[in-house]
């Protein structure tokens, strides 16, 4: 990455168009900062770690994760502004009462009930949630086997970035002379990890953190067409994590496979009209193979285990 304002001196932007320095912002629109620029000329990137255009936006990327609706960017941008929000995560700990500042009562009572429904998980989804760099799609393999954030940073800490290296299963690398070369994937996770720290060790206090030991796992893949009252899959995948938190942990599957435990899809109540998909076809495939996978409408499934772990409305 470099500055966009040093990129006119240097050697590959005197091989730009005059035009392209037209039309480049060179500051950030929501903080004044300067931008960055990688060497692509493709991604733009504001240096401040405080832009308040980067907090609007991990705020949003964590509603999304939680499924948490109706909370628009507009209406996000508000609430940072007139609450003087500094750490997305501040969102778990919106109340009755507190951070609604720039929120309309209609609003808060459509958020606060979800944001409520949304604060009981695991530590390393608590950590995958927060919207860190490099840090979302492995956090569950950094985490495995803690209960303790602070017993997390000590290890990371102690061990550096060989101990990343160690969780992520990165093989020792070395130089012609002998010399370990520390992986580049490991030194971003732990500078982000460290850049990070104050705001997770905050954070984990407005939420309600489940046991980390062994769950059981369901992989589950659903099809475009779920039933119930889901207009999407990720609405019912959503809503499933958030009732059955703390109580079975489910892994999100792309396609049918041997492995898959559920599949979800409104037509198998052989009443309801749906597309057959791939996925309903290869679920039909392997049932003919002998492989036991389950076949469940949303409704069919919510109900199925609701009972299974004495849920009642």
């Amino acid at each position: 990455m470099v500055l966009v304002l040093d990129l006119e001196l240097s050697e590959l932007g005197e091989s730009l168009d005059s035009r392209f320095f037209e039309v480049v912002p060179q500051y950030c629109d929501s903080c004044g900062s300067p931008l960055d620029i990688n060497m692509a000329l493709t991604e733009l990137k504001c240096i401040n770690p405080l832009c308040s255009g980067k907090l609007v936006m991990r705020v949003r990327k964590l509603c999304e994760a939680l499924g948490i609706k109706h909370f628009g960017v507009s209406s996000i941008e508000s609430w940072v502004e007139e609450n003087g929000i500094v750490s997305p995560l501040q969102l778990y700990n919106m109340e009755e009462g507190m951070l609604l500042n720039g929120i309309s009562p209609v609003l808060a009572d459509k958020v606060l009930p979800q944001i409520k429904a949304s604060k009981t998980m695991k530590l390393w989804e608590f950590v995958g949630n927060a919207q860190l760099p490099y840090i979302q799609t492995i956090a569950k393999t950094l985490l495995e086997g803690y209960s303790s954030l602070e017993a997390f940073y000590e290890d990371v800490e102690d061990g550096g970035i060989e101990f990343i290296q160690d969780k992520l299963g990165i093989g020792d690398q070395y130089d012609d002379y002998g010399n370990p070369i520390l992986s580049l994937q490991a030194t971003k996770v732990y500078t982000s990890l460290l850049e990070a720290k104050d705001e997770l060790l905050e954070g984990v206090t407005y939420i309600n953190l489940t046991d980390n030991t062994q769950l059981k796992e369901f992989l589950i893949v659903a099809s475009d067409e779920v039933g119930g009252e889901f207009k999407t899959k990720r609405e019912f995948y959503n809503y499933i994590k958030q009732r059955y938190a703390g109580l079975v942990e489910f892994t999100i599957g792309s396609s049918v496979t041997r492995k898959t435990n559920i599949v979800i899809w409104k037509g198998f109540d052989n009443v309801t009209p749906a597309r057959v998909t791939s996925k309903v076809k290869r679920t039909y495939e392997l049932h003919e193979q002998g492989y036991a996978i389950q076949g469940y409408t949303a409704n069919e499934f919510i109900s199925a285990f609701d009972s299974a772990f004495g849920i009642k409305g």
